[in-house]
């Protein structure tokens, strides 16, 4: 191969690889947005208050939250199935989290009502993607 065709060779070859690049550039796409994701929630009870953490990450969207815990009567709900009676809602606050894609603790604390109730703590997360929900049941002594 004489050193033309050499020249040629090389200069298609590296053409072939920048195009290449740009393909490979152009497939790269920026994350989808997502709904904010609560990774967990804790609590414990003390002398009739609930000491609430929440975890929320927003997913790089500004996002609100609502934090609220659900009582409901004993025994509301069938054992085997996931029938229960409408919880009385207790929103306990409700706030709004920057965009950003580091997850957030939320801490907040609320008093529990008198009373003998099955009570869970409820966290929705919204942003523009789409929204989130978790719960859990509140361990409350001396029930």
């Amino acid at each position: 191969m004489g050193r033309t065709a050499r020249g040629v060779a090389i200069g298609a070859a590296v053409a072939l690889l920048g195009a290449a690049g740009v393909v490979a550039g152009a497939g790269a796409r920026t994350p989808k947005p997502r709904a904010p994701r609560i990774s967990h929630i804790t609590a414990s009870v003390a002398n009739k208050r609930a000491s609430i953490t929440v975890t929320i990450n927003p997913e790089s969207l500004a996002s609100s939250y609502q934090l609220a815990l659900l009582y409901r009567p004993p025994n509301c709900c069938r054992p085997g199935t996931k029938e229960c009676c409408p919880p009385e809602v207790e929103v306990v606050s409700t706030g709004n989290l920057p965009a950003s894609s580091t997850p957030r603790e939320i801490h907040e604390s609320a008093k529990l009502r008198e009373g003998n109730w099955a009570v869970r703590v409820r966290v929705e997360a919204k942003n523009s993607a789409g929204s989130s929900e978790k719960s859990r049941a509140l361990k409350i002594p001396n029930h």
